[in-house]
């Protein structure tokens, strides 16, 4: 079973032919500097814009060890203040900068809310997630979902562009507001995450022939007239949904675990698609050539996966299976390419900095020789890190994983490096 780590444990990064000993220092987690607005709506904060982590060498510094990366091992955990000072603005709206609206989403909301607690960054989280429920939910995420895009429209004002939820976001929203009420001892955290939580299966759910219940990327839009059903596959971290199976036991969670296991098992050789196709008879396909395709969001399947506990039976299962895919993902050159999943063929070249997302799997199936090599690609070239919203994520938390910030157990719950709570 995994164990709870200490913020300055030694932590092993294997290399080919030796052992390399690293210590990391405590995430930085004072809260960014301004006034919290509750409740303001539609209005846009001034906020600093990102800057590139070659601008200065205290930045860099800050963002990276250079032993570390002289080393060939992975790159530290990108600064927590700096990430919150160029991307959250003083009232909790993660924006993303990459887009012409400046959106923000239900998904990075969710996201930033993980890393706060990861980070043990209070302020920071209850302005996240006052920004996400006035914003999101018309002030009550007891019996709203958030919807999953807010931004810039057409006509200059800001307010939610579609309100459709989406229920990756959901799942992480409910997941994480139940755990930090457990670290935090906050009654409401708890009432908020268990109530998100019965929206997701009341709202975002179907009972499918083969399957059972299954989640849908949402309430509206994923169940053709035929009564097929497009899912996404990096919609259902095992972890989350174990989680809520064993504090929930009667409402479902364990069906809908099982069923998610399937989809995620589906493809034969292990790679995964972006889409996937449930036919009114309960056989997954893929629909067509693009449908086929693995690339922004199947991603997160490889991560989620390589986060899982050694010890959990989905994390043993998947891991095996997921195996496959590794030597068709991992290129020799760092390179990390969409791909077909029934083919294998590369597709389009992704961001160099999604590659961290593959570390956490690749430690776990103790491929050493290709994690020092994909380290040494990631330190080369620190920038590619906090390239866009998404990277910059994605990256934060599996570099945080990969240094013994946080640990998911064997039934899901989180282990956090700054608490002693089991």
């Amino acid at each position: 079973m995994v164990q709870a780590v200490e913020a300055h444990r030694l932590v092993d990064i294997p290399q080919p032919g030796r052992a390399s000993h690293l210590r990391h220092p405590a995430l930085d987690i004072a809260a960014p500097p301004g006034r919290t607005t509750p409740g303001r709506r539609n209005a846009l904060i001034p906020l600093r814009q990102p800057t590139s982590v070659l601008a200065g060498s205290s930045l860099l510094l800050a963002l990276f060890c250079p032993a570390v990366v002289s080393a060939g091992s992975c790159p530290a955990v990108p600064d927590w203040k700096t990430f919150v000072s160029e991307m959250v603005s003083p009232d909790g709206r993660v924006i993303d900068w990459g887009t012409p609206d400046q959106r923000s989403t239900s998904e990075g909301q969710a996201y930033a809310l993980l890393m706060a607690l990861i980070a043990s960054d209070r302020s920071a989280f209850d302005r996240i997630l006052q920004w996400t429920e006035n914003n999101l939910a018309h002030g009550d995420l007891r019996s709203r979902l958030p919807a999953w895009h807010w931004g810039r429209a057409q006509d200059g004002d800001w307010r939610v562009i579609d309100p459709n939820p989406a229920s990756d976001a959901d799942l992480w929203l409910a997941y994480t507001l139940i755990e930090a009420s457990r670290f935090w001892k906050e009654p409401r955290y708890l009432e908020l995450g268990r109530s998100l939580a019965r929206l997701v299966l009341e709202k975002e759910t179907q009972v499918m022939p083969r399957f059972g219940r299954i989640l849908l990327p949402a309430p509206k839009g994923f169940v053709e007239p035929n009564g097929s059903v497009r899912v996404n596959p990096s919609y259902v971290p095992p972890q989350i949904l174990r989680r809520l199976a064993d504090l929930f036991p009667e409402d479902g969670w364990e069906e809908l675990l099982d069923s998610s296991m399937r989809i995620l098992l589906a493809r034969p050789n292990g790679l995964q698609s972006d889409w996937l196709i449930i036919d009114p008879q309960g056989r997954p396909r893929l629909e067509d050539e693009r449908g086929r395709i693995g690339s922004y969001a199947a991603i997160r399947v490889y991560l989620w996966a390589g986060m899982l506990s050694p010890d959990a039976p989905e994390g043993i299962t998947l891991r095996r299976h997921l195996a496959r895919a590794v030597p068709r993902l991992l290129r020799k050159d760092g390179i990390l390419k969409a791909h077909d999943a029934v083919t294998s063929q590369a597709r389009e070249t992704l961001p160099t900095g999604l590659t961290a997302t593959l570390l956490p799997l690749i430690r776990s199936l103790r491929l050493d020789t290709d994690l020092a090599r994909l380290c040494l690609t990631l330190g080369n070239d620190p920038s590619v890190l906090v390239d866009g919203y998404y990277t910059r994520t994605l990256a934060w938390l599996s570099l945080a994983w990969m240094h013994g910030a946080f640990r998911f157990g064997t039934d899901g719950r989180l282990i956090l490096s700054w608490s002693q709570d089991p």
